[in-house]
């Protein structure tokens, strides 16, 4: 027996390990996006936290400066200042700067401790509550 013809044959392919690759892939590159945001966000919340820490930092060591080494130096002179008026050796106006430069020191004291309040209030600001 001869069989003799024609014979037509159909392939297709049966996509047996799709199983949703491209929804997963989406997912991934989503989840991998929101990563980087959070780390994003934790890198500029470290930075203002390190910032506000180190303008604390600078605004205490003014603040005990002033209250340590300026402060007493210019009450010291006020001091002197007064002693030689009284003992005739120095005029009214040398004594009247001397007074005022102990005020002018006093005024950049309380604005030194403003400025570390701030300073405290800005952390607190950045960590979302109060320092323990």
């Amino acid at each position: 027996m001869n069989s003799t013809g024609q014979s037509l044959g159909i392939s297709m392919s049966v996509p047996l390990f799709s199983r949703n690759q491209g929804e997963i892939a989406q997912s991934q590159a989503t989840i991998d996006q929101i990563r980087a945001r959070r780390d994003a966000a934790r890198r500029t919340v470290e930075s203002a936290v390190y910032g506000a820490l180190a303008r604390i930092d600078a605004q205490r060591r003014q603040v005990e400066s002033y209250r340590t080494r300026i402060i007493p130096a210019a009450t010291e002179l006020t001091t002197l200042a007064e002693d030689s008026y009284k003992l005739g050796r120095n005029s009214v106006l040398a004594l009247l700067d001397a007074q005022r430069s102990l005020r002018d020191v006093k005024r950049e004291y309380l604005q030194a401790l403003l400025e570390f309040q701030a300073a405290l209030a800005d952390l607190e600001e950045v960590i979302g509550g109060p320092i323990a």
